[in-house]
């Protein structure tokens, strides 16, 4: 009797010890397969965002250049799908500045305008226009090849137009902070360099030689109550109205806020141009995935 219960007490051991191994090997996967679930429903959650996002970058070219709707018309739509919707942030590319037409008086009025204090406002127009001219003689405050190898920077202007606004980060004596103060009003999509007054920000209005700050309130004010029309808006205007387009300028950037019904966000904004052949209503010129509640200045 004594040898059963010790075979008893030695089996009735060796099962706890199993039942021990099996428990923390479930418990082991249990551990392991919650984030591939967690994981696995990230990734379907990410990719029916991505639908909405698309979806609602579609809409938006079809409403601009099929319907041929203005982008304040557009602007703050929100498309409702099965699994969530898309909030439409719309404006014109025209609103802002033109990197690559813009004169040098807009340039250094803009640099001012933004609160600019790496350099002089002269001197941030002057290298732009050296970046983006052929030749290699640098203009006054200016920088060519020749000042750029002095710094040690290891490349020198392009001589050529500027690609993105984020090519502005190369600019000699530009800082980092100055580069984020501007970038937000500048673009490499205006085909006139004319500043449309229903879209423009405030800092790109204040950036404009000959307008006041006056002139600035009252066209703002203007929009506020209502007032649409390009040319009524311009009519306000007391100073120089030569930087002022009348027209579209047939380039628009698109917010896409999409939400699921779960919750999961997701957000990107997209630069529309008319297409160039017939075989699409519109083109997509820049693409850049957004921290969800981004919105345009």
């Amino acid at each position: 009797m004594g040898r059963a219960t010790g075979s008893d007490g030695y089996i009735t051991l060796a099962v706890l010890v199993i039942a021990g191994l099996l428990a923390a090997s479930v418990a082991t996967l249990i551990t392991v397969s919650r984030p591939a679930i967690d994981t696995a429903r990230l990734g379907a959650d990410k990719l029916a965002a991505d639908g909405l996002v698309d979806g609602g970058l579609a809409a938006a070219g079809y409403l601009l250049f099929r319907s041929e709707r203005e982008p304040s018309a557009v602007d703050g739509t929100t498309l409702r799908f099965g699994t969530g919707s898309v909030r439409l942030g719309v404006t014109d590319e025209g609103g802002r500045i033109g990197l690559n037409i813009a004169d040098p008086e807009l340039l250094a009025g803009l640099f001012g305008a933004a609160g600019g204090s790496s350099m002089s406002p002269a001197a941030f127009a002057a290298r732009i226009m050296d970046w983006r001219d052929e030749d290699s003689e640098p203009t006054e405050a200016g920088a060519e090849s020749e000042e750029y190898a002095s710094a040690e920077l290891g490349y020198g202007p392009r001589n050529g137009p500027f690609r993105s606004p984020d090519e502005l980060r190369l600019l000699i004596g530009l800082s980092g902070g100055d580069f984020n103060r501007l970038e937000p009003f500048l673009t490499t999509f205006s085909s006139s360099g004319l500043i449309d007054p229903r879209s423009a920000p405030r800092t790109v209005l204040l950036a404009i030689p000959g307008l006041t700050r006056a002139d600035v309130e009252r066209l703002i004010e203007a929009r506020r109550a209502g007032t649409r029309d390009r040319e009524a808006l311009i009519g306000l205007v007391e100073g120089s109205t030569d930087y002022f387009g009348t027209e579209p300028s047939g380039a628009y950037r698109v917010v896409m806020q999409a939400r699921l019904k779960a919750g999961f966000s997701e957000a990107a904004e997209a630069v529309l141009v008319a297409a160039t052949d017939e075989t699409a209503d519109f083109g997509v010129v820049a693409w850049n995935r957004l921290a969800p509640g981004t919105r345009s200045p």
